[in-house]
């Protein structure tokens, strides 16, 4: 595994190691923009950014488009393959705390868009993780899947009370419709 010490190239900001979006230590996952090397943006669902370090903590600079502010966008945070928490974004640059512990342990996090393109884009601007952290390159598969569906494969109201809730993107969880599971449990199999 390629192991690196922030303090040798990231940037130092106080109390912590920026991380910039077009890190090579960051994966992506889904379709992002890139044009802009200092703001990745997103507008599907499921769309996904990684990184791996033994940091005790990680800042997220993250940018939400949304359309409108009584509908943000939501993300879900993923460490090791399991959910840790569910973030409602609050429109405009916010840094978001995505995660802390008292271990220095190698732990995979990600970040995944829960809401479809409708609710509006997110932007990502990198981490900031403690200043002598590590962080390591994430392996990525060679195994590629797309689906091609509605809303239902994007999760659409799959966390409503019932059939009749009106839509809230509250209640949208792109990471747990049938395609995100579907890719999930085939990858523990074949990766």
């Amino acid at each position: 595994m390629t192991f690196l010490l922030l303090f040798l190239s990231g940037i130092t900001m106080q109390g912590g190691t920026y991380i910039p979006p077009n890190s090579e230590y960051i994966s992506y996952s889904g379709r992002f923009d890139t044009h802009d090397s200092t703001q990745y943006v997103c507008s599907f669902s499921t769309s996904t950014i990684q990184i791996r370090t033994n940091s005790t903590y990680i800042d997220a600079s993250i940018y939400d488009y949304a359309v409108d502010s009584n509908q943000p966008n939501y993300i879900e945070i993923i460490v090791d393959n399991a959910i840790y928490a569910t973030i409602k974004l609050t429109k405009g640059l916010q840094i978001y705390r995505i995660f802390e512990s008292d271990s220095c342990a190698y732990r995979t996090i990600s970040i995944v868009k829960r809401t479809e393109g409708q609710i509006g884009n997110i932007g990502f601007k990198g981490f900031v993780i403690n200043q002598h952290a590590g962080i390591q390159k994430i392996e990525k598969s060679d195994l590629r899947m797309l689906f091609i569906g509605n809303s239902i494969t994007c999760g659409y109201g799959n966390e409503a009370l019932h059939a009749e809730s009106p839509f809230e993107s509250a209640t949208e969880n792109a990471y747990m419709s049938y395609a995100a599971c579907g890719i999930r449990h085939v990858c523990i199999f074949c990766c």
